[in-house]
């Protein structure tokens, strides 16, 4: 049976078999890491949104030039963020505009 020209076929089959489980596998573990990445920055939003809560707790919601001594304590904002912030921005401008310019032509009269 194994010399059957069907058994060429099979094999196709089970080779392409193979790759599909190797991209679903491949795309699990992508989906797995994404989810981590999630977590992390929900983390340090939470920690952050816990930080300045207490802050306002203790000050009534007045900021004092020693909280800024202490924001120092935070760490710097990093190239790749800044950067995501500054495209974002950019984004939402421009955004804006096109609005600003496209809505009155499409109104009717």
């Amino acid at each position: 049976p194994w010399l059957t020209p069907s058994s060429g076929i099979e094999v196709n089959d089970n080779l392409e078999s193979a790759r599909a489980g190797k991209a679903s596998r491949a795309g699990a573990k992508a989906a797995r890491l994404v989810k981590i990445v999630r977590m992390v920055r929900l983390v340090r939003l939470v920690k952050l949104y816990k930080y300045f809560s207490e802050k306002k707790n203790k000050k009534d919601g007045t900021i004092t030039p020693d909280d800024f001594e202490e924001l120092e304590h935070f760490p710097k904002e990093t190239h790749v963020g800044a950067e995501m912030s500054d495209r974002t921005t950019k984004k939402v401008i421009l955004g804006i505009l096109i609005m600003l310019v496209v809505i009155p032509i499409l109104q009717d009269d």
